[in-house]
């Protein structure tokens, strides 16, 4: 009971790892088509102010 009791534990902690893991990859996907898309405004602007 005891041994079966920590495989369910340890599989929790591993899927809060994994969880963890895949919070932190959608956050910096999101955050680096944020930055693209300010980059291509702020080009965007740049441009206008030279024609």
């Amino acid at each position: 009971m005891l041994n079966n009791k920590n495989t369910k534990l340890a599989k929790i902690d591993a899927d809060k790892n994994k969880l963890n893991t895949i919070k932190a990859v959608n956050k910096n996907s999101i955050l680096s088509k944020l930055n693209q898309k300010k980059e291509f405004y702020r080009s965007l602007e740049a441009f206008s102010d030279c024609v």
